[in-house]
């Protein structure tokens, strides 16, 4: 038989009640239009419905009007497989509306097939349904599908309740048209369809719709949605477009429908003279190739006096973008020349880091070699980052208690040695020096002071402050001292 073409058309959600992001009834419908007039354009032979054309079972006359007479108005021979969303229920639209006569919509309770003669088109065309394995001699496609029954399918429609699939001819073209769920281990509640037992089956072409993103691995197509609604749903939404033929599945391509678009950008700040919303604005708008919905996500170390002010970069961009949302993820660069100066560990750290990184940075010079400044800024800054996270006050008692224990022990086989030579030399006691002339009695005294001023700090009832949520409920001890209620 000669090759047909084909569209598959994913989850159009028509007649949804609520808004997501600025995607509303009216652009789901014109996603909608334009995918028909799409298939009129290509001449295709079928087109594939996998599930969820409408919001809901019931959806408003008005909308299932408009679709029944865009469907009429093709050529095409359309499958539809009902979803989740629009599941084929009793006093559904799916089996009490009247659909034209090239509209053909699988029944629930189990898989079956359509089959077409290889004419494809007129009014002399013979189609049959069937729920079981009756061949009637003609050569030319099988469709295979299945309704769903509610919102949920925990069993895969694709194995029946003996655990067999589909038993395909090689005789005819095979193709399968469902709502579901691919997985590979995991588990699903909508239909879940496992991908080796899809594999192994044999169709030509597998339209399955079901997942949000758009996706074609070979033969099996993954749809998705027909309009995106959110910036969860970036990049480009359609319908595919393809052929099959008698040797098998021959091409498809995705070409986008959706008058929405949502699209999301990473911009990096550093380096730029510039932060004023004005020239940020204007510098994004650069990158955006239409006028899309877009997310900004601005990245970047900047000057530790430095500020960007985020609200005014929206409003600009929002003049020239239906919808402009700005994420501020850039982090401010330590005021280093301070932190050099800076008699702390952070300090320490900031001067180890600059002397090294100088040493190499003249090294580098005289050969010639790369030096970026920007890398030595990032090593430091990330440094600062990992120590602000570490327990640096833990850090410290754990060396004191070192310190302090040596210092004792120290001081104490020192004291031994002094009073047995103050004895020998008729003195009652000795300074308590060790040969390099280190005071270690004053070093023992300056810690247990060191430890005494800390205990000051600590709170009275001698317990860590903590933040209690505000929906935890207060002891009845009484005890005030060492938490802080509050929630946020």
């Amino acid at each position: 038989m000669k090759n047909f073409s084909f569209m598959v058309m994913g989850d159009a959600c028509l007649d949804r009640k609520f808004n997501t992001g600025i995607t509303g009834a009216q652009e789901r419908l014109s996603a909608f239009d334009e995918a028909v007039k799409l298939a009129k354009q290509r001449s295709v032979n079928y087109v594939f419905v996998t599930g969820n054309l409408f919001d809901s079972s019931n959806p408003s006359r008005s909308v299932l009007k408009h679709v029944s007479d865009a469907f009429y108005s093709l050529p095409s021979k359309v499958i539809i497989a009902p979803g989740s969303f629009d599941p084929s229920t009793v006093g559904s639209c799916y089996p009490s509306f009247s659909w034209p006569s090239n509209v053909y919509v699988f029944p629930a309770g189990g898989i079956s097939y359509l089959e077409f003669n290889n004419s494809f088109r007129g009014t002399t065309d013979r189609d049959y349904l069937y729920s079981g394995g009756r061949e009637t001699g003609r050569k030319g496609v099988r469709i295979y599908g299945s309704a769903f029954e509610s919102h949920f399918c925990r069993e895969s429609m694709l194995v029946n309740e003996h655990n067999r699939t589909p038993r395909l001819s090689s005789s005819y073209i095979n193709v399968l048209v469902m709502h579901g769920m691919i997985v590979t281990d995991e588990k699903s509640i909508y239909n879940p369809i496992p991908l080796e037992v899809l594999k192994e089956c044999g169709f030509d072409l597998c339209a399955i719709g079901g997942a949000s993103n758009c996706e074609r691995k070979g033969h099996i197509i993954v749809p998705g949605m027909l309009c995106p609604g959110s910036f969860d749903n970036s990049g480009e939404y359609g319908v595919f477009i393809g052929e099959v033929a008698d040797g098998g599945f021959l091409s498809a391509e995705l070409v986008s429908v959706s008058p929405v678009k949502y699209e999301k950008i990473t911009f990096d700040v550093y380096g730029r003279d510039d932060l004023s919303p004005a020239s940020l604005a204007e510098d994004i708008s650069k990158l955006v190739m239409a006028k899309n919905c877009i997310r900004v996500e601005l990245v970047g170390e900047l000057p530790f006096d430095a500020n960007i002010d985020v609200s005014e970069v929206g409003k600009i961009l929002e003049k020239e973008f239906p919808l402009a949302e700005i994420v501020d993820k850039t982090m401010k660069r330590a005021d280093l020349s301070l932190l050099n100066s800076e008699k702390s560990f952070r300090g320490f750290y900031t001067t180890a880091i600059w002397n090294s990184v100088r040493q190499a940075r003249d090294e580098m010079k005289k050969t010639g070699a790369y030096y970026s400044e920007k890398n030595y800024e990032s090593a430091v800054n990330l440094g600062l980052k990992i120590i602000d996270n570490m327990n640096i006050s833990g850090l410290y008692s754990s060396v004191k208690e070192n310190s302090h224990t040596k210092a004792n022990e120290t001081l104490e086989a020192q004291d031994d040695k002094d009073n047995e030579t103050g004895i020998l030399q008729g003195r009652e006691d000795s300074p308590g020096e060790d040969l390099n002339g280190l005071d270690l009695k004053a070093i023992r005294d300056r810690l247990i002071a060191d430890e005494d001023e800390t205990d000051d700090l600590r709170s009275g009832s001698g317990e860590e402050a903590r933040f209690i949520p505000a929906d935890e409920k207060e002891e009845s001890s009484g005890n005030s001292g060492g938490s802080v209620k509050g929630g946020f």
